[in-house]
């Protein structure tokens, strides 16, 4: 026997009563979701919000780190690599140098690391952004400035993209001849913060925007209906013949060991005056953020290129070329070039009273008993190079308790 059909009226009154829970569990989760944010698995977490994807990083205790170390810079401080790819996304595991900082006893370790990007956007950009708009959300308790800063320069690209910024940033609009103009250059670095998409978010704050877990869902949404492209891979190099890898070969152990051509080096095509100008674009950056953070002590970290780390064999080498100059120099230049910015970094750091270390012995010595990139990335540290990373760190730091070798929980 079928039961008799709902009345009109009880149809309404169930479907009120679905939109009402739905409703209320929807407001729930919204309310707890600032707390839930540190749970989200490292494969979700480029969905959040940008701001709050800082908030999910697992270097740290609580959610938002307190007393803490911050990481500037490119994709080295973002923590790419093949330790990365290797990592259980359906988890948040330790996989780069914050959480071995954080191990290593520095407390609460975040990063601001932004790949691809050079000294602008990952030094100034990204973590001032961030600062605004999370502080701006009003759902967690305040971003405080960090106790250290550890500015990640990559020998690799760093000079290469601040050289891009500087034609596509600052030519069109301002004047190069006002260049050696301090106060100048910092006008220009401020007008890049109020123009920030992050910064302008966080003037323009609503309730719309303080939705996080609605904002979660929707980008989340939008990624796996394919409305939006997916990120940029890497070139996996595994596989590649060692036969085309002629010109690039590095004593490994016992070991001459083929290592792929086109490797970054210590931006061995640029000449002269193109060092000077990308040189002196980090330099106004690590003026600015010292100035911002005062509280702050600030140490600039050198993050030797993948032809730097290696004792390589031969007369040349090959690097991977950003101008179209070509992609083979002398192994001469590969250490003279490196040892060049090292001394303009160490002039930065003592021109702003800051500190500096110089990672490229500690991993240096590590490369010269097994490899410390790849097999896959060749452009980023594998576990063993941030490792070695970590531990250059730390003893800079006057910390003697290393990292390599023990397991990280």
């Amino acid at each position: 026997m079928s039961a008799p059909p709902l009345s009109r009226d009880a149809v309404r009154a169930r479907v009120l009563l679905s939109l009402l829970t739905t409703a209320l569990l929807a407001a729930a989760v919204e309310a707890a979701f600032p707390r839930l944010v540190r749970f989200v698995p490292l494969a979700l977490q480029r969905d959040l919000p940008p701001a709050v994807g800082l908030l999910a990083q697992s270097s740290k205790r609580g959610i938002v780190p307190h007393d803490y170390t911050a990481l500037l810079g490119d994709s080295y401080a973002a923590g790419e690599g093949d330790w990365h790819l290797s990592a259980n996304g359906r988890s948040n595991p330790p996989y780069h140098s914050a959480h071995l900082l954080h191990q290593g006893g520095l407390g609460d370790v975040i990063s601001f690391g932004q790949s691809g990007a050079g000294s602008l956007s990952g030094i100034v950009q990204s973590p001032l952004g961030i600062e605004a708009n999370l502080n701006a959300l009003g759902r967690f308790p305040p971003l405080e400035p960090p106790r250290i800063a550890l500015i990640y320069f990559y020998e690799g690209n760093d000079l290469n993209d601040n050289l891009r910024d500087w034609r596509a940033r600052f030519l069109p609009g301002f004047d190069s001849g006002r260049m050696i103009d301090s106060g100048y250059a910092q006008r220009f670095i401020e007008s890049l913060i109020a123009n920030d998409p992050l910064v302008r978010q966080a003037r323009a704050m609503n309730w719309k925007t303080r939705f996080l877990a609605a904002r979660f869902v929707r980008t989340l949404s939008r990624r796996v209906l394919g409305l939006d492209p997916p990120p940029a891979g890497i070139v996996d190099l595994s596989s590649a013949d060692p036969a085309e890898h002629a010109v690039n070969r590095a004593r490994v152990g016992r070991d001459l060991v083929d290592l792929p051509d086109q490797l970054q080096g210590p931006a061995l095509e640029l000449t002269d005056e193109e060092l000077d100008v990308s040189q002196w674009l980090f330099q106004q950056v690590v003026v600015f953020m010292t100035r911002h953070w005062t509280t702050t002590r600030f140490v600039i970290v050198l993050v030797p290129s993948p032809l730097s780390c290696y004792a390589l064999a031969g007369e040349r080498v090959s690097t991977q070329s950003y101008e179209g100059r070509g992609s083979i120099y002398p192994l001469a230049m590969v250490r003279q070039n490196s040892d060049r910015i090292a001394g303009e970094l160490r002039r930065v750091a003592a021109a702003a009273d800051i500190g500096f270390i110089d990672a490229r012995p500690e991993i240096a010595a590590v490369a010269a008993r097994r490899m410390v990139h790849g097999p896959r990335d060749w452009k980023h540290f594998n576990r063993a190079g941030y490792e070695a990373l970590a531990d250059a760190i730390l003893a800079g730091l006057g910390r003697t308790r290393p990292v390599s070798g023990r397991p990280v929980s």
